[in-house]
Protein backbone atom coordinates (compact mmCIF):
# COMPACT_ATOMS: atom_id res chain seq x y z
CA UNK A 1 0.00 0.00 0.00
CA UNK A 2 1.21 3.20 -0.98
CA UNK A 3 1.49 5.71 2.24
CA UNK A 4 3.41 7.90 1.22
CA UNK A 5 29.04 30.78 -35.79
CA UNK A 6 32.37 29.37 -35.10
CA UNK A 7 32.56 28.66 -38.58
CA UNK A 8 33.10 24.98 -39.86
CA UNK A 9 36.82 25.59 -40.53
CA UNK A 10 37.54 27.07 -37.30
CA UNK A 11 35.53 24.02 -35.55
CA UNK A 12 37.58 21.31 -37.37
CA UNK A 13 40.83 22.89 -36.69
CA UNK A 14 40.26 22.93 -32.91
CA UNK A 15 39.10 19.32 -33.10
CA UNK A 16 41.94 18.28 -34.77
CA UNK A 17 44.03 20.36 -32.54
CA UNK A 18 42.27 18.35 -29.36
CA UNK A 19 43.12 14.85 -30.90
CA UNK A 20 46.67 15.40 -31.49
CA UNK A 21 48.62 12.42 -29.97
CA UNK A 22 45.85 10.29 -29.60
CA UNK A 23 47.48 7.93 -32.43
CA UNK A 24 43.71 6.82 -33.49
CA UNK A 25 42.03 6.62 -36.38
CA UNK A 26 38.70 5.37 -37.33
CA UNK A 27 40.32 2.61 -39.90
CA UNK A 28 42.09 0.44 -37.11
CA UNK A 29 41.34 -0.16 -33.47
CA UNK A 30 43.29 1.47 -30.58
CA UNK A 31 46.83 1.15 -30.27
CA UNK A 32 48.27 -1.57 -27.62
CA UNK A 33 51.62 -0.50 -28.18
CA UNK A 34 52.27 -4.34 -28.37
CA UNK A 35 53.59 -5.32 -32.02
CA UNK A 36 52.31 -9.16 -31.72
CA UNK A 37 48.94 -8.16 -30.25
CA UNK A 38 48.44 -5.74 -32.92
CA UNK A 39 49.48 -7.68 -35.78
CA UNK A 40 47.43 -10.30 -34.25
CA UNK A 41 44.13 -8.81 -34.03
CA UNK A 42 44.84 -7.54 -37.89
CA UNK A 43 44.75 -11.28 -38.96
CA UNK A 44 41.75 -11.90 -37.35
CA UNK A 45 39.67 -9.21 -38.71
CA UNK A 46 38.17 -9.17 -42.16
CA UNK A 47 39.93 -6.67 -43.93
CA UNK A 48 37.00 -5.40 -46.25
CA UNK A 49 34.22 -6.18 -43.91
CA UNK A 50 35.51 -4.63 -40.88
CA UNK A 51 33.30 -2.02 -38.52
CA UNK A 52 35.12 0.06 -36.28
CA UNK A 53 33.59 1.96 -34.05
CA UNK A 54 34.19 4.94 -32.60
CA UNK A 55 33.00 4.88 -28.87
CA UNK A 56 33.21 8.37 -26.95
CA UNK A 57 33.26 7.39 -22.93
CA UNK A 58 33.34 9.51 -19.81
CA UNK A 59 36.46 9.69 -17.81
CA UNK A 60 40.42 10.25 -17.76
CA UNK A 61 43.06 7.74 -20.00
CA UNK A 62 45.53 5.93 -18.05
CA UNK A 63 48.56 4.12 -18.82
CA UNK A 64 47.11 0.63 -18.82
CA UNK A 65 44.13 1.18 -21.08
CA UNK A 66 45.43 0.00 -24.80
CA UNK A 67 46.21 -3.10 -23.05
CA UNK A 68 43.05 -3.95 -21.26
CA UNK A 69 41.90 -2.38 -24.56
CA UNK A 70 43.02 -4.56 -26.94
CA UNK A 71 41.93 -7.69 -25.01
CA UNK A 72 38.15 -6.51 -25.29
CA UNK A 73 38.30 -5.95 -29.19
CA UNK A 74 39.89 -9.43 -29.08
CA UNK A 75 37.15 -10.51 -27.11
CA UNK A 76 34.70 -8.63 -29.21
CA UNK A 77 35.63 -10.22 -32.11
CA UNK A 78 34.17 -13.28 -30.70
CA UNK A 79 31.24 -11.84 -29.72
CA UNK A 80 30.36 -9.50 -32.57
CA UNK A 81 32.75 -11.24 -35.65
CA UNK A 82 33.96 -8.12 -37.86
CA UNK A 83 33.26 -5.40 -35.07
CA UNK A 84 36.14 -3.82 -33.16
CA UNK A 85 36.33 0.07 -30.98
CA UNK A 86 38.54 2.66 -31.07
CA UNK A 87 37.78 3.78 -27.65
CA UNK A 88 38.27 7.80 -26.77
CA UNK A 89 37.94 8.84 -23.53
CA UNK A 90 37.41 12.34 -22.55
CA UNK A 91 36.98 13.96 -19.27
CA UNK A 92 34.07 14.51 -17.33
CA UNK A 93 35.08 18.25 -16.64
CA UNK A 94 35.86 18.60 -20.62
CA UNK A 95 33.25 16.79 -22.09
CA UNK A 96 30.46 19.43 -22.60
CA UNK A 97 32.62 21.03 -24.81
CA UNK A 98 33.97 18.19 -26.79
CA UNK A 99 30.20 17.29 -27.35
CA UNK A 100 29.43 20.44 -29.16
CA UNK A 101 33.14 20.90 -31.16
CA UNK A 102 32.82 16.68 -32.21
CA UNK A 103 28.91 17.86 -33.49
CA UNK A 104 29.50 20.57 -35.04
CA UNK A 105 32.38 19.17 -37.08
CA UNK A 106 29.99 16.19 -38.16
CA UNK A 107 33.01 13.90 -36.51
CA UNK A 108 32.16 10.14 -36.54
CA UNK A 109 30.51 8.88 -32.95
CA UNK A 110 29.20 5.54 -32.96
CA UNK A 111 28.42 4.81 -29.43
CA UNK A 112 28.79 8.13 -27.10
CA UNK A 113 28.31 8.40 -23.11
CA UNK A 114 25.67 11.12 -22.44
CA UNK A 115 26.14 12.66 -18.33
CA UNK A 116 24.61 14.87 -16.25
CA UNK A 117 26.45 17.73 -18.19
CA UNK A 118 24.04 17.55 -20.98
CA UNK A 119 20.82 18.64 -21.34
CA UNK A 120 19.45 15.01 -22.61
CA UNK A 121 15.71 15.86 -23.10
CA UNK A 122 17.26 18.93 -25.46
CA UNK A 123 19.38 16.81 -27.42
CA UNK A 124 16.72 14.30 -28.17
CA UNK A 125 14.24 16.95 -29.66
CA UNK A 126 17.18 18.40 -31.67
CA UNK A 127 17.88 15.57 -33.44
CA UNK A 128 21.24 14.64 -32.05
CA UNK A 129 20.74 11.23 -30.91
CA UNK A 130 18.97 8.86 -33.13
CA UNK A 131 15.61 7.05 -31.49
CA UNK A 132 16.38 3.74 -30.80
CA UNK A 133 12.97 1.87 -30.86
CA UNK A 134 13.54 0.31 -34.01
CA UNK A 135 17.23 -0.37 -33.29
CA UNK A 136 16.60 -2.31 -30.25
CA UNK A 137 14.18 -4.15 -31.33
CA UNK A 138 15.50 -5.58 -34.91
CA UNK A 139 19.43 -5.92 -33.03
CA UNK A 140 19.60 -6.09 -29.45
CA UNK A 141 15.99 -7.51 -27.60
CA UNK A 142 17.90 -9.15 -25.42
CA UNK A 143 18.20 -5.40 -23.40
CA UNK A 144 14.30 -5.74 -22.84
CA UNK A 145 14.78 -9.07 -21.84
CA UNK A 146 17.65 -8.55 -18.67
CA UNK A 147 16.57 -4.32 -18.01
CA UNK A 148 13.09 -3.13 -16.47
CA UNK A 149 11.15 -1.43 -18.77
CA UNK A 150 11.23 1.98 -16.32
CA UNK A 151 14.71 2.16 -17.57
CA UNK A 152 13.57 2.58 -20.91
CA UNK A 153 10.84 4.47 -19.61
CA UNK A 154 13.45 6.81 -17.99
CA UNK A 155 15.21 7.40 -21.73
CA UNK A 156 11.99 8.10 -23.47
CA UNK A 157 11.28 11.66 -24.81
CA UNK A 158 7.93 12.09 -27.02
CA UNK A 159 7.40 8.59 -27.23
CA UNK A 160 10.87 7.63 -28.94
CA UNK A 161 14.24 5.82 -26.34
CA UNK A 162 16.89 8.18 -27.27
CA UNK A 163 19.50 6.11 -25.07
CA UNK A 164 20.07 3.35 -22.94
CA UNK A 165 20.02 4.53 -19.66
CA UNK A 166 23.49 3.17 -17.51
CA UNK A 167 21.36 0.59 -15.16
CA UNK A 168 22.44 1.53 -11.24
CA UNK A 169 20.86 2.78 -8.31
CA UNK A 170 17.77 4.68 -9.67
CA UNK A 171 15.23 5.38 -7.53
CA UNK A 172 15.19 8.48 -6.27
CA UNK A 173 16.51 9.46 -2.93
CA UNK A 174 15.17 7.81 -0.02
CA UNK A 175 16.04 10.21 2.66
CA UNK A 176 17.17 8.97 5.84
CA UNK A 177 19.09 11.01 8.74
CA UNK A 178 21.88 10.32 10.16
CA UNK A 179 22.04 10.91 13.85
CA UNK A 180 24.43 10.12 16.23
CA UNK A 181 23.64 6.90 18.05
CA UNK A 182 24.87 7.85 21.30
CA UNK A 183 22.50 11.06 21.65
CA UNK A 184 19.93 9.81 19.81
CA UNK A 185 19.67 6.65 22.66
CA UNK A 186 19.54 9.22 25.55
CA UNK A 187 17.33 11.76 23.95
CA UNK A 188 14.68 9.95 21.28
CA UNK A 189 13.25 6.65 20.45
CA UNK A 190 14.48 5.69 16.90
CA UNK A 191 11.72 3.16 16.59
CA UNK A 192 9.12 5.91 17.35
CA UNK A 193 11.15 8.22 15.29
CA UNK A 194 10.98 5.96 12.05
CA UNK A 195 7.39 5.12 12.63
CA UNK A 196 5.71 8.90 12.91
CA UNK A 197 7.93 10.14 10.05
CA UNK A 198 6.77 7.16 7.75
CA UNK A 199 3.29 7.25 8.68
CA UNK A 200 2.44 9.55 5.68
CA UNK A 201 4.10 10.99 2.55
CA UNK A 202 5.36 14.20 3.42
CA UNK A 203 7.77 15.49 6.24
CA UNK A 204 5.83 18.36 8.15
CA UNK A 205 5.93 20.20 11.60
CA UNK A 206 4.77 17.71 13.96
CA UNK A 207 7.86 15.38 12.39
CA UNK A 208 9.82 18.00 12.80
CA UNK A 209 8.97 18.01 16.36
CA UNK A 210 9.37 14.66 17.44
CA UNK A 211 13.21 15.36 15.95
CA UNK A 212 13.81 18.63 18.20
CA UNK A 213 14.67 16.53 21.65
CA UNK A 214 17.73 14.87 19.76
CA UNK A 215 19.00 18.71 19.30
CA UNK A 216 17.73 19.93 22.88
CA UNK A 217 19.69 16.97 24.60
CA UNK A 218 22.70 17.58 22.65
CA UNK A 219 23.32 21.10 23.11
CA UNK A 220 22.19 20.27 27.04
CA UNK A 221 25.15 18.22 27.44
CA UNK A 222 27.38 20.02 25.08
CA UNK A 223 27.19 17.55 21.96
CA UNK A 224 25.83 20.03 19.39
CA UNK A 225 28.98 20.25 17.67
CA UNK A 226 28.12 22.09 14.63
CA UNK A 227 24.50 21.00 14.50
CA UNK A 228 21.82 20.65 11.81
CA UNK A 229 23.21 20.19 8.97
CA UNK A 230 21.34 21.87 5.76
CA UNK A 231 20.63 19.30 3.61
CA UNK A 232 17.81 18.64 6.15
CA UNK A 233 15.72 20.94 4.20
CA UNK A 234 15.63 18.04 1.80
CA UNK A 235 13.00 16.55 3.80
CA UNK A 236 10.23 18.92 2.36
CA UNK A 237 10.40 17.93 -0.58
CA UNK A 238 9.43 14.31 0.84
CA UNK A 239 6.01 12.82 -1.14
CA UNK A 240 6.74 14.99 -4.19
CA UNK A 241 7.78 14.36 -7.80
CA UNK A 242 9.89 17.65 -8.93
CA UNK A 243 8.86 18.17 -12.85
CA UNK A 244 12.08 17.98 -15.23
CA UNK A 245 14.92 17.64 -12.58
CA UNK A 246 15.43 16.80 -9.13
CA UNK A 247 15.21 20.29 -7.72
CA UNK A 248 13.20 22.24 -9.88
CA UNK A 249 10.65 24.45 -8.60
CA UNK A 250 7.01 22.79 -9.82
CA UNK A 251 5.96 19.27 -8.66
CA UNK A 252 3.39 17.29 -8.07
CA UNK A 253 2.07 14.76 -5.28
CA UNK A 254 3.11 11.46 -5.50
CA UNK A 255 0.61 9.50 -6.28
CA UNK A 256 -2.20 11.96 -7.33
CA UNK A 257 -3.59 10.59 -10.38
CA UNK A 258 -4.86 14.34 -11.78
CA UNK A 259 -1.10 15.02 -11.21
CA UNK A 260 -1.71 18.68 -10.69
CA UNK A 261 1.12 20.69 -10.69
CA UNK A 262 1.85 23.42 -7.78
CA UNK A 263 5.08 25.52 -6.95
CA UNK A 264 6.86 23.77 -4.39
CA UNK A 265 7.69 26.76 -2.34
CA UNK A 266 4.35 27.43 -1.81
CA UNK A 267 3.48 24.26 -0.13
CA UNK A 268 2.99 23.50 3.16
CA UNK A 269 5.45 21.16 3.94
CA UNK A 270 8.08 23.78 2.90
CA UNK A 271 6.76 26.55 4.76
CA UNK A 272 6.95 23.94 8.26
CA UNK A 273 10.70 23.32 7.27
CA UNK A 274 11.82 27.24 6.68
CA UNK A 275 9.77 27.84 9.92
CA UNK A 276 11.32 25.15 11.60
CA UNK A 277 15.53 25.92 10.29
CA UNK A 278 14.40 29.97 11.53
CA UNK A 279 13.58 28.40 15.06
CA UNK A 280 16.86 26.48 15.37
CA UNK A 281 18.94 29.00 14.02
CA UNK A 282 17.82 30.92 16.77
CA UNK A 283 18.26 28.37 19.37
CA UNK A 284 21.95 27.52 17.90
CA UNK A 285 20.97 24.36 16.17
CA UNK A 286 22.51 25.89 13.28
CA UNK A 287 25.74 27.08 13.02
CA UNK A 288 25.62 30.95 13.18
CA UNK A 289 27.86 31.40 10.31
CA UNK A 290 26.56 28.94 8.06
CA UNK A 291 25.87 31.70 5.57
CA UNK A 292 29.45 32.84 4.95
CA UNK A 293 30.77 29.08 5.21
CA UNK A 294 31.86 28.10 1.27
CA UNK A 295 30.93 24.65 1.29
CA UNK A 296 27.72 24.72 3.70
CA UNK A 297 27.80 20.34 3.93
CA UNK A 298 31.16 20.78 4.50
CA UNK A 299 30.50 19.28 7.94
CA UNK A 300 29.00 15.99 6.95
CA UNK A 301 30.84 12.76 7.98
CA UNK A 302 33.59 15.18 9.71
CA UNK A 303 34.56 14.59 13.51
CA UNK A 304 33.52 17.61 15.55
CA UNK A 305 30.79 18.30 12.59
CA UNK A 306 26.92 18.19 12.01
CA UNK A 307 25.47 15.46 14.25
CA UNK A 308 22.42 15.28 12.20
CA UNK A 309 22.44 15.46 8.19
CA UNK A 310 20.48 13.64 5.50
CA UNK A 311 21.34 11.62 2.48
CA UNK A 312 20.05 8.08 0.95
CA UNK A 313 18.88 5.01 2.91
CA UNK A 314 19.57 1.50 1.65
CA UNK A 315 20.84 -1.75 2.95
CA UNK A 316 23.56 -1.71 5.24
CA UNK A 317 23.19 2.24 5.33
CA UNK A 318 24.06 2.69 8.99
CA UNK A 319 27.32 0.66 9.21
CA UNK A 320 28.21 2.08 5.94
CA UNK A 321 28.01 5.94 6.99
CA UNK A 322 29.51 4.91 10.37
CA UNK A 323 32.78 3.63 8.21
CA UNK A 324 32.68 6.87 6.34
CA UNK A 325 32.95 8.87 9.45
CA UNK A 326 36.02 6.49 10.52
CA UNK A 327 37.80 7.03 7.41
CA UNK A 328 38.01 11.33 8.52
CA UNK A 329 39.10 10.15 11.88
CA UNK A 330 35.54 10.09 13.77
CA UNK A 331 34.78 7.18 16.30
CA UNK A 332 31.16 7.77 17.08
CA UNK A 333 28.27 5.21 15.48
CA UNK A 334 26.02 6.37 13.13
CA UNK A 335 22.18 5.70 13.28
CA UNK A 336 20.47 6.44 9.70
CA UNK A 337 16.52 6.83 10.36
CA UNK A 338 14.41 6.53 7.53
CA UNK A 339 11.51 8.92 6.45
CA UNK A 340 10.22 7.25 4.31
CA UNK A 341 8.94 2.80 3.31
CA UNK A 342 8.83 3.07 -0.21
CA UNK A 343 11.05 3.53 -2.53
CA UNK A 344 9.66 5.49 -5.96
CA UNK A 345 11.04 5.69 -9.41
CA UNK A 346 10.01 9.12 -11.40
CA UNK A 347 10.12 9.80 -14.69
CA UNK A 348 13.10 12.12 -15.73
CA UNK A 349 16.12 10.99 -17.22
CA UNK A 350 18.87 10.03 -15.60
CA UNK A 351 22.88 11.61 -15.45
CA UNK A 352 24.42 8.14 -17.10
CA UNK A 353 23.16 7.00 -20.16
CA UNK A 354 24.87 5.55 -24.25
CA UNK A 355 23.58 7.32 -27.00
CA UNK A 356 23.75 7.32 -30.87
CA UNK A 357 24.45 10.07 -31.81
CA UNK A 358 23.36 11.56 -35.06
CA UNK A 359 26.79 11.23 -36.99
CA UNK A 360 27.29 7.83 -36.06
CA UNK A 361 28.09 5.40 -39.01
CA UNK A 362 27.30 2.22 -38.02
CA UNK A 363 24.31 2.54 -35.42
CA UNK A 364 23.39 -1.09 -36.09
CA UNK A 365 26.65 -2.36 -34.73
CA UNK A 366 26.85 0.29 -32.21
CA UNK A 367 23.46 -0.80 -30.38
CA UNK A 368 24.92 -4.10 -30.41
CA UNK A 369 27.60 -3.28 -28.87
CA UNK A 370 25.62 -1.58 -25.99
CA UNK A 371 23.93 -4.43 -25.71
CA UNK A 372 26.83 -5.94 -25.20
CA UNK A 373 27.34 -3.65 -22.05
CA UNK A 374 23.70 -4.27 -20.91
CA UNK A 375 23.95 -8.19 -21.23
CA UNK A 376 27.28 -9.80 -21.29
CA UNK A 377 29.09 -10.32 -17.86
CA UNK A 378 32.38 -11.24 -19.26
CA UNK A 379 32.79 -8.25 -21.53
CA UNK A 380 31.36 -5.61 -19.33
CA UNK A 381 34.02 -6.60 -16.15
CA UNK A 382 36.73 -6.61 -18.44
CA UNK A 383 36.17 -3.09 -19.60
CA UNK A 384 35.11 -1.73 -16.28
CA UNK A 385 38.06 -4.23 -13.92
CA UNK A 386 40.88 -4.56 -16.96
CA UNK A 387 42.93 -7.81 -16.56
CA UNK A 388 42.70 -10.48 -13.89
CA UNK A 389 45.86 -10.77 -12.07
CA UNK A 390 47.22 -7.53 -13.57
CA UNK A 391 44.18 -5.01 -12.03
CA UNK A 392 42.00 -7.07 -9.78
CA UNK A 393 42.54 -10.16 -8.11
CA UNK A 394 39.53 -12.80 -7.56
CA UNK A 395 37.96 -13.64 -4.44
CA UNK A 396 35.42 -15.96 -5.35
CA UNK A 397 32.85 -16.10 -8.42
CA UNK A 398 31.62 -12.85 -8.05
CA UNK A 399 34.14 -11.07 -5.61
CA UNK A 400 37.11 -9.30 -6.27
CA UNK A 401 39.64 -7.11 -4.67
CA UNK A 402 41.17 -4.20 -6.80
CA UNK A 403 44.96 -4.62 -6.92
CA UNK A 404 45.84 -1.65 -8.96
CA UNK A 405 43.57 1.10 -10.26
CA UNK A 406 45.66 3.63 -10.95
CA UNK A 407 46.81 1.84 -14.02
CA UNK A 408 43.62 1.20 -15.19
CA UNK A 409 39.45 1.44 -14.03
CA UNK A 410 36.54 2.67 -15.80
CA UNK A 411 33.90 3.95 -13.76
CA UNK A 412 31.27 1.15 -12.99
CA UNK A 413 28.30 3.19 -13.04
CA UNK A 414 29.06 4.92 -16.78
CA UNK A 415 29.68 1.83 -18.83
CA UNK A 416 26.52 -0.10 -18.88
CA UNK A 417 24.77 -2.30 -16.59
CA UNK A 418 25.90 -2.64 -12.71
CA UNK A 419 24.04 -5.33 -11.86
CA UNK A 420 26.76 -7.06 -14.37
CA UNK A 421 29.85 -6.30 -12.64
CA UNK A 422 31.55 -7.68 -9.53
CA UNK A 423 31.04 -6.75 -6.19
CA UNK A 424 34.11 -5.40 -4.57
CA UNK A 425 35.67 -6.86 -1.41
CA UNK A 426 34.53 -5.56 1.69
CA UNK A 427 31.01 -3.83 0.04
CA UNK A 428 27.57 -4.91 1.05
CA UNK A 429 27.19 -8.60 0.38
CA UNK A 430 24.24 -9.58 -2.44
CA UNK A 431 24.18 -5.81 -3.28
CA UNK A 432 23.09 -6.41 -7.20
CA UNK A 433 20.37 -8.99 -6.63
CA UNK A 434 19.41 -6.16 -3.60
CA UNK A 435 19.34 -3.40 -6.19
CA UNK A 436 17.50 -5.44 -8.70
CA UNK A 437 14.67 -6.51 -6.42
CA UNK A 438 14.09 -2.82 -4.82
CA UNK A 439 14.07 -1.68 -8.60
CA UNK A 440 11.55 -4.46 -9.53
CA UNK A 441 9.38 -3.30 -6.30
CA UNK A 442 9.48 -0.01 -6.69
CA UNK A 443 6.10 2.38 -7.09
CA UNK A 444 7.06 4.31 -10.45
CA UNK A 445 5.81 7.16 -11.69
CA UNK A 446 2.24 8.15 -13.18
CA UNK A 447 4.46 10.15 -15.26
CA UNK A 448 6.63 7.40 -16.43
CA UNK A 449 7.49 8.46 -19.96
CA UNK A 450 6.91 12.30 -19.75
CA UNK A 451 9.67 14.39 -20.52
CA UNK A 452 8.23 18.03 -19.93
CA UNK A 453 9.10 20.77 -22.99
CA UNK A 454 10.64 23.76 -21.48
CA UNK A 455 11.24 25.69 -24.51
CA UNK A 456 8.18 27.45 -24.39
CA UNK A 457 8.51 29.10 -20.59
CA UNK A 458 12.65 29.42 -21.06
CA UNK A 459 12.84 33.44 -20.33
CA UNK A 460 10.41 32.71 -17.20
CA UNK A 461 12.84 29.59 -16.28
CA UNK A 462 15.60 31.61 -16.27
CA UNK A 463 14.11 34.46 -14.27
CA UNK A 464 12.71 32.34 -11.64
CA UNK A 465 16.24 30.63 -11.15
CA UNK A 466 18.14 33.94 -10.60
CA UNK A 467 15.51 34.58 -7.56
CA UNK A 468 15.74 30.97 -5.91
CA UNK A 469 19.70 31.45 -6.27
CA UNK A 470 18.99 34.90 -4.12
CA UNK A 471 16.38 33.32 -1.18
CA UNK A 472 17.19 30.33 -1.20
CA UNK A 473 19.69 29.47 1.14
CA UNK A 474 18.64 32.23 3.00
CA UNK A 475 15.64 30.43 3.95
CA UNK A 476 16.36 27.26 4.35
CA UNK A 477 19.34 27.63 6.13
CA UNK A 478 17.43 29.41 8.73
CA UNK A 479 19.58 32.08 8.94
CA UNK A 480 16.91 35.36 9.13
CA UNK A 481 15.67 33.51 12.15
CA UNK A 482 12.57 35.36 13.39
CA UNK A 483 12.38 37.45 10.56
CA UNK A 484 12.16 35.20 8.27
CA UNK A 485 8.52 35.57 6.99
CA UNK A 486 8.81 39.03 5.54
CA UNK A 487 11.71 37.33 3.35
CA UNK A 488 9.76 34.19 2.26
CA UNK A 489 6.72 36.73 1.36
CA UNK A 490 9.24 38.41 -0.74
CA UNK A 491 11.03 35.53 -2.03
CA UNK A 492 6.97 34.44 -3.35
CA UNK A 493 6.56 37.48 -4.89
CA UNK A 494 9.60 37.87 -6.60
CA UNK A 495 8.60 34.10 -8.18
CA UNK A 496 5.34 35.66 -9.03
CA UNK A 497 6.79 38.26 -11.18
CA UNK A 498 9.33 36.20 -12.43
CA UNK A 499 6.33 33.94 -14.19
CA UNK A 500 5.74 31.40 -12.34
CA UNK A 501 2.45 30.77 -12.51
CA UNK A 502 2.74 31.15 -16.25
CA UNK A 503 4.86 27.89 -16.24
CA UNK A 504 2.79 26.21 -13.83
CA UNK A 505 0.17 26.52 -16.59
CA UNK A 506 2.24 25.64 -19.38
CA UNK A 507 3.87 22.26 -17.38
CA UNK A 508 -0.31 21.86 -16.42
CA UNK A 509 -1.17 21.39 -20.10
CA UNK A 510 2.00 19.67 -20.85
CA UNK A 511 0.83 16.67 -18.23
CA UNK A 512 -2.58 16.57 -18.96
CA UNK A 513 -1.63 15.81 -22.60
CA UNK A 514 0.79 13.40 -21.57
CA UNK A 515 -1.86 11.49 -19.19
CA UNK A 516 -4.55 11.80 -22.10
CA UNK A 517 -3.29 9.79 -24.40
Amino acid sequence: MLKKGLSLIMVMTLVATLFVGCGKTEEAPASTGDDTTSSNTESTSKPKDNVVLKVYLGGDEKEGQDEVFAKANEMLLEKLPGVQMDIQLISYGEWLERWKLLTAAGDQMDVAWIGWMHNYDTLAREGQLLALNDLIDENAPEMKEVLPEFVFDKATVDGQIYSIPNYQQMVEMRCGIRLYKNIADESVDVEALEAKFTEDLTFDKDDWDVLEPYFVYAKENDLLQNGAGISLAWLARNGYEAIGKVRAPLVVRIGDEKAEVVNFYQTSQYQDMIGTMADWYTKGYIRGDILSVENPREDEYQPGGNIAWVHETLKGQSEKDTKRLAGNGGSAELQVVPTADYQYIAPYGTPTNFGIPFTAKHPEEAIQLINLLNTDKEFYNLMVYGLEGVHYEKIDENTINVTDSSSYGLANWATGNTLLGYELEGSVSGWNEYLDTMHREAITSNLMGFKVNTEPVMTELQQIETVIKEYQATLEYGAMGAEYEKTYNDFLAKLEKAGISKVVDEYQQQVDAFLAQ
